[in-house]
Parts: structure tokens; sequence; C-alpha cells
């Protein structure tokens, strides 16, 4: 028997670290919560790195129902990048 959402999917505690980051097909993310918990996932329709960050933090605010603002940093080439969540404000 299939289980059924209510509510639809959310973190229980706020995002602390956003991790965007490309493969050969296409850009992932994850979303690191500061009680522990994780989701990863695709980034759809994206091609830039501007483009799947944004699209990670909007996932980000849309799970947790906050507002984010997020310090960006690439790694030394490029492919992925760690974001740290400064400001978490009720959305």
């Amino acid at each position: 028997m299939a289980r059924k959402r209510r509510g639809g999917l959310r973190l229980p505690d706020a995002p602390a670290t956003l991790l965007v980051y490309r493969t050969a097909t296409a850009w992932r993310s994850s979303v690191f919560s500061s009680g522990g918990g994780l989701l990863c996932g695709a980034v759809p329709d994206v091609s830039t790195p501007a483009e799947a960050r944004a699209a990670c933090t909007r996932t980000a605010e849309a799970l947790t129902r906050l507002r984010l603002t997020v310090r960006w940093e690439a790694d030394a080439d490029g492919d992925s990048w760690t974001g740290t969540v400064t400001e978490a404000a009720p959305a």
C-alpha cells in the first residue's frame, strides 16, 4: 500500500549548507540542515552555475518556508559551489 504524504516534503530544521555540482549530464544539488537532515536531487532545466545556485536556493526556501541569504564559494575548477546560509528569516 502506498503511503500518502501530507503537506509536502519539508526539512525539519533550517538549512545550513547548500551544495551545487556539475555531473557529466546535469547539475545536482544537496541541502544540509542544521539538525543533520539532507536532501539531494537533480537541478532541472539549468545550464549555468548561477542558474543552478539560484534553483538550489529556491528549493531550500520552498522546503523550509524561510527566506535565505546564502554566501556561495566555488571550488578550484568551478564545477561545484558550496553555499553557507548566513541568514534565514520567515518568508
